[in-house]
């Protein structure tokens, strides 16, 4: 089925809607991740988003979601004036350097308390997909609510943290698990029907072994 945004394109500020919309998308996806204000960020921008960043203001959308902005706001145009008063930012190209997509962003973060390093590719029509998060592979499109779990790989942590969720009447809709070697860190993306409520997640945040659990809402 055609999506509405194939023919008319998202509402937004900028002329391309992945290298303007999709690009804030990103910015303001990993400012959700990150669920503080940004205190530093390296922008490395791949392929075409950096051959052609100047014309498309894709420095400055990606600056603009880190401010938390919306792809259709106008303070977009002026996101790096705004940005320098906010956090210390470096903005790296690299057009020659190999990736999956064009159209690829890398974002390290440094908040207030935590860190996120993020890549994000924009796939067209303003849609986004994020790739990685902290160098474990994820699949996030934004469109639906999403638990990230970062956590020790052992035994009995999964069941213990789905088991909670259905006590909590929340259906799973579809579940990752991202590990890099056995027996050390994972990061799971559990994709849910319903927000967890909030007492719910302080109890998920307490199993054995749960480091720390971010829910994205759409």
């Amino acid at each position: 089925m055609t999506n509405i945004l194939d023919i008319i394109g998202p509402i937004m500020i900028g002329p391309s809607s992945s290298h303007t919309a999709g690009a804030a998308r990103l910015g303001k996806l990993a400012l959700r991740i990150l669920q503080e204000r940004v205190v530093s960020a390296e922008i490395l921008l791949y392929g075409s988003f950096a051959r052609t960043y100047v014309g498309h203001g894709t420095h400055l959308a990606v600056l603009g979601g880190l401010l938390g902005f919306d792809p259709d706001d106008t303070r977009i145009r002026e996101a790096d004036k705004l940005a320098k008063d906010e956090f210390t930012f470096d903005l790296v190209t690299l057009p020659e350097e190999t990736v999956s997509h064009p159209n690829t962003v890398r974002l390290r973060l440094r908040g207030e308390r935590e860190q996120l390093e993020m890549v994000g590719i924009s796939v067209g029509g303003g849609r986004v997909i994020v790739t990685e998060i902290d160098r474990f592979a994820v699949h996030i499109d934004g469109e639906s609510t999403i638990l990230v779990i970062h956590s020790l790989d052992q035994p009995g942590v999964i069941t213990k943290l789905t088991a909670l969720i259905a006590e909590d009447s929340v259906n799973i809709g579809n579940m990752n698990v991202s590990r890099q070697s056995k027996g050390a860190s994972v990061v799971m993306t559990i994709e849910i029907d319903s927000p967890i409520s909030p007492s719910m997640l302080l109890r998920l945040k307490a199993v054995a072994g749960v480091s720390k659990i971010t829910q994205i809402i759409p």
